[in-house]
């Protein structure tokens, strides 16, 4: 099946770009990548504007409060909005957690493979922060939103380790 959308807005904040994909007045998908791919639309919605205020403070300072977008949910199992919800509620910025960890944490200690699979197909990177999940040992393993290399940013940036491309 083909996503219909009825608006997709991309803001940027070099190097980050992020395209707002909206159906029915909620945030459908967040599609995360580097800007130098995307082109910025101007937009005149005040929620796409908010995204951009929030992207540059997070590219520029490392930190940032997401606005309270309204997600579409509606396709999700009760148990991946359980896992998305308290990936978002419980780790915060410059925080991780093992896919087992966050799975113990949703009330599932022996889904760390499910776990897994909820977060190669999050919609909303950063703001449900999929890339804070990591293996067990602590390596960067999987991102759904743009590979190794932006999950490796985003951590080093949170982590005030001179966030660069590599």
């Amino acid at each position: 099946m083909i996503a219909r959308f009825d608006r997709m807005q991309c803001v940027l904040a070099p190097p980050l770009g992020i395209t707002l994909c909206w159906s029915k007045g909620l945030l459908a998908s967040l599609k995360l990548g580097w800007s130098s791919d995307l082109a910025e639309d101007k937009s005149p919605y005040p929620e796409d504007l908010d995204m951009k205020k929030s992207l540059v403070g997070y590219v520029e300072r490392g930190e940032t409060v997401w606005p309270d977008l309204p997600i579409d949910m509606s396709g999700l199992s009760i148990f991946s909005r359980k896992v998305l919800m308290t990936l978002k509620n419980k780790i915060t910025f410059g925080q991780t957690v093992s896919y087992g960890g966050l799975a113990k944490m949703a009330g599932s200690p022996k889904a760390a493979r499910a776990v897994g699979r909820i977060m190669a197909s999050n919609p909303w990177p950063l703001l449900i922060p999929c890339h804070r999940v990591v293996g067990a040992d602590g390596s960067l393993v999987g991102f759904s939103g743009s590979g190794l290399e932006m999950k490796a940013y985003l951590l080093n940036l949170e982590q005030g380790k001179g966030a660069r491309r590599l």
